[in-house]
């Protein structure tokens, strides 16, 4: 298991400061601190009513290199997180926790879409095996996310739902909810899937989609799921 970061570790040691940003403001003076949660759905196993796999992996892990909030209209963007090293993380470590990865100031005004770049290469084990696994594009069925790969890094674009998501002057919260295979159990687990390129069956059926969890959700999503916030080094 790699080691988790704090959030003060991530400013500090790994040199992550995030000032405020964005392009495109909305003319306000003031700006919104936005604390940045990594969760997961919890991941249940192979009897769950819609999902598409009976495959459930004791680890997938990913390394996470950037976070940005962007609107397509307008050019607004701010960057939640950016670390050239990358923090590594495994998924189903977050199916308890609401874990926050580090703060940013963002120019108050709506987002209608998430981008994320993570590492093409993945760890994962099944059946107490571990593998090394790349993030597949080509299976992509969802229209509010796409998935593009180049140079060992894929670039994630996940759209905001109902119009998208609201930054206000002060304190927001946001998180990203990766669901392996299906943890929420709405049937649509094969959006991100990973494969070994030296023996493609080996990682079949493991696969990950990226949901928002939105300002006002943050704090009802953790008390609905019975989640602990989570600061670890």
């Amino acid at each position: 298991m790699g080691k988790k970061i704090t959030l003060l570790s991530a400013i500090f040691a790994g040199g992550v400061l995030l000032q405020a940003c964005g392009g495109g403001g909305t003319g306000s003076t003031g700006s919104g601190t936005v604390s940045f949660y990594l969760t997961d759905a919890l991941v249940e196993d192979s009897r769950g009513g819609n999902r598409q796999s009976n495959v459930t992996p004791q680890k997938v892990e990913i390394t996470i290199k950037s976070v940005s909030l962007e609107n397509s209209q307008t050019g607004l963007s701010c960057q939640l997180f950016s670390d050239a090293q990358g923090y590594t993380t495994d998924l189903t470590d977050l199916a308890t926790s609401m874990r926050l990865i580090d703060t940013a100031n963002c120019d108050p005004g709506t987002y209608d879409k998430f981008v994320i770049t993570v590492s093409q290469t993945t760890s994962v084990m099944l059946n107490n095996t571990n593998l090394s696994c790349d993030i597949d594009p080509s299976l992509n069925p969802e229209n509010d996310m796409n998935v593009s790969c180049s140079n060992g890094e894929c670039t994630i674009e996940v759209k905001v739902e109902d119009g998208g998501l609201n930054i206000v002057e002060g304190q927001n919260q946001v998180s990203l909810d990766f669901e392996i295979n299906d943890g929420d159990n709405d049937g649509k687990e094969m959006v991100i899937r990973v494969d070994d390129p030296q023996n493609p069956t080996s990682c079949q059926g493991v696969a990950f989609e990226i949901e928002e969890i939105e300002p006002e959700e943050v704090e009802t999503h953790m008390k609905n799921t019975g989640k602990e916030m989570e600061l670890e080094g």
